[in-house]
């Protein structure tokens, strides 16, 4: 999962099972294990507003930590990428010999968009996409000859990369630590520069925000705002549903030699085929799937079940 650059930089691809021996530049697209993502739709027309209400799209949805949060358009929805930096930084540390090797961080996301067909990883873990979201799912789930590797061959990558606080001790020499002082000091003026000019800017945007409020009709009162609420929630839910399958799924014990070729997935069903060694199995196998699903159709064909489970 590694492609080298004309500039002697790699891209690699990194999961958390992932381990580089070896020193090196590397551009690392980060898998969706490093993230939680979700595609909404907003009561604003651009990034820049979308983003501030980036975190209370994923309220009550995310572990305890300090998210960032990127935010991309799609048509006229938005996807949302919330992040720890901290958490990924410690990460770094334990796979890379030197983190000071790391130039660029990205979003699998954002890199492999184009990525439309069940993608094998690694020996444990594939890329599909769902709803315009990339996301992991088990190797076992898959039957794919689809490799990562073939994406990041010709990959050329986007402008959409992170500042990820790369935390090794560094000796500053002096000719550093003049430049960080110069940019404290460009800082400074800036903000000056801000400051005086505040009043009018202040004014300015609220003037701004009367119009657009005014204009795309936005959420004004709290009754608005819980409709809106209210929505993403279903979303969230729906889409978990979907993840929680995916995972019992994944632990279901198959008989041996048997195999799941299909997966197709709606916001109601997931509907699996599976390809057995003797159609014997099959009554065993349907024992298993109705402790962990609710079956809401069976069908056996020779050696091949197809299985749909409500979600």
């Amino acid at each position: 999962m590694i492609k080298t650059l004309k500039s002697n930089k790699e891209i690699i691809f990194v999961t958390k099972k992932t381990r580089i021996t070896k020193r090196g530049n590397f551009h690392v697209i980060l898998s969706p294990q490093f993230y939680w993502i979700k595609k909404v739709k907003l009561p604003v027309t651009n990034v820049r507003s979308a983003k501030k209400l980036a975190k209370s799209v994923f309220e009550n949805s995310l572990p305890d930590g300090n998210f960032s949060y990127l935010v991309t358009k799609s048509d006229d929805e938005f996807i949302i990428i919330a992040y720890n930096k901290e958490e990924i930084s410690k990460f770094f540390e334990e796979i890379f010999v030197d983190k000071r090797d790391i130039k660029g961080v990205y979003f699998a996301q954002n890199e492999l968009k184009d990525i439309n067909e069940c993608t094998i990883i690694d020996a444990f873990s594939a890329l599909t996409k769902i709803d315009d979201l990339l996301i992991q799912i088990p190797r076992r789930c898959t039957n794919t000859s689809s490799n990562i590797d073939k994406h990041l061959k010709d990959l050329t990558l986007s402008n959409k990369k992170i500042n990820i606080a790369l935390t090794s001790e560094i000796q500053l020499s002096n000719k550093t630590i003049y430049a960080i002082i110069s940019l404290f000091v460009l800082f400074f003026i800036s903000f000056t520069i801000e400051y005086l000019t505040y009043k009018s800017e202040l004014q300015t945007l609220k003037e701004t925000k009367s119009k657009l409020i005014k204009k795309y009709d936005l959420p004004q009162t709290m009754i608005q705002i819980k409709s809106i609420k209210k929505s993403l929630t279903k979303q969230f839910k729906e889409q978990k549903k979907i993840r929680d399958a995916l995972y019992k799924l994944s632990k279901l014990k198959l008989p041996n030699k048997a195999s799941i070729t299909h997966i197709e997935i709606d916001k109601q069903n997931l509907s699996v085929d599976i390809t057995l060694a003797s159609a014997l199995d099959a009554q065993n196998l349907e024992q298993k799937v109705a402790k962990e699903f609710n079956i809401k159709d069976w069908l056996l064909q020779e050696n091949k079940i197809t299985i749909k489970i409500a979600i």
